[in-house]
């Protein structure tokens, strides 16, 4: 009797269990955002932290959060291993990046035998993450300074870390165009060719907004001309 006994609490819990895993919590924010995912931790009256299915981490005030609730999980997506888009994790495989003119940059580039001169730089680029965390995109590069001016367009990749709010991350690009300067024969155009190498930090607003700040090592090279320095940018970047 005794055994049956502890065997039905035991079939019980087993049911409970297995219930309670084919659901995940909704995080309905104020700003209209929905996050999806499990809750790991809840401070009454004060914050929650939400896992998504990548593994990442977000932390939300509960000032910030219009209600909550929990949904079935469909069996086509129940795994969290699954290669199935998840929605909720703004550097999931299949979603897309995108940072427009608010990608600005000031830095500080020497040319061989020259004197370093300040840039005013626009980088619009797009993307997509082909798996999670990593991304493949275009960049349009448009820089002016004292003399002149260049255009240049090229692929860059992204890697992120990390399971918080604040992803860093590592990018690496290429990219060729054309420079513009004028000299005492006027204005002269001369192809040229650049790479990138660097990393920095995305501090992400909501799973659709970041701000990104970012240190790299750039090289220009175009005939008779080389220019090499640091760069230091900052930029907002949009996932959709």
């Amino acid at each position: 009797m005794k055994k049956l006994f502890f065997t039905i609490i035991l079939v019980a819990l087993t049911v409970n269990v297995l219930s309670q895993n084919n659901y995940r919590d909704v995080v309905h924010l104020k700003d209209g955002s929905i996050i999806k995912g499990i809750i790991i931790e809840q401070i009454p009256n004060k914050q929650i932290k939400v896992e998504t299915s990548d593994g990442s981490v977000f932390v939300y005030e509960m000032d910030e959060i219009e209600k909550m609730s929990k949904e079935k999980i469909s069996e086509s997506s129940a795994s969290w291993g699954n290669n199935n888009q998840d929605f909720s994790s703004p550097t999931a495989k299949g979603k897309m990046i995108m940072s427009g003119s608010s990608d600005i940059s000031f830095s500080s580039m020497s040319p061989d035998g020259g004197d370093s001169q300040t840039e005013f730089k626009i980088r619009p680029t797009v993307g997509t993450f082909v798996t999670d965390n990593f991304a493949i995109g275009i960049m349009l590069n448009y820089e002016d300074y004292e003399n002149g001016s260049m255009f240049l367009l090229g692929p860059l990749i992204r890697y992120y870390f990390g399971t918080s709010n604040i992803k860093p991350y590592l990018q690496a690009e290429y990219a060729f165009g054309n420079q513009k300067y004028d000299d005492y024969n006027g204005e002269q155009k001369v192809d040229i060719d650049s790479y990138a190498f660097g990393g920095g930090a995305a501090f992400f607003l909501n799973q659709y907004i970041s701000i990104d700040i970012g240190l790299a090592y750039a090289k220009a090279s175009a005939e008779n001309y080389d220019a090499d320095g640091v760069v230091v940018n900052g930029g907002i970047s949009v996932y959709f």
